[in-house]
């Protein structure tokens, strides 16, 4: 399923020979906003649910076999942005659209938000329990 977001195109694909998109680390719980295949640079993004039970500050999976950091925020164990709370569901996690900017740049914002975070490549896995 393919939505317009303002000038961004989302995939919400689940064809089986599309590749993963993203690697799960520790994330058990699945939903039906989790993509496959490989993110772009040059305006494609995708939809995905990440957990905030650690905070924010590392992602809680790889996009495209890279780890990612926040380049703004705190390490501390559960930084989320002001901004972000709202978002988060009793499961603690947020609905987001993923987008690759460049293949040192991934923004990632809460659906229905304004508030986006930029995300650099980190050799730093997320350690979250």
């Amino acid at each position: 399923m393919d939505r317009t977001a303002g000038s961004r195109r989302l995939c919400n694909s689940t064809e089986p020979s599309d590749e993963a998109l993203v690697t799960e680390l520790d994330d058990p719980v699945a939903t039906e906003l989790d993509t496959s295949g490989i993110l772009e640079t040059g305006g494609t993004a995708r939809i995905s649910t990440i957990s905030t039970h650690c905070g924010v500050y590392l992602l809680d999976r790889e996009v495209n076999g890279t780890a990612w950091q926040s380049d703004t925020g705190s390490p501390s164990g559960d930084w989320i942005p002001p901004g972000w709370e709202t978002h988060v569901d009793e499961f603690e996690r947020i609905d987001v659209v993923i987008e690759l900017v460049s293949p040192d740049e991934l923004e990632i914002t809460p659906i229905d938000s304004t508030e986006t975070l930029v995300y650099i490549p980190t050799e730093t896995q997320s350690q979250c329990d």
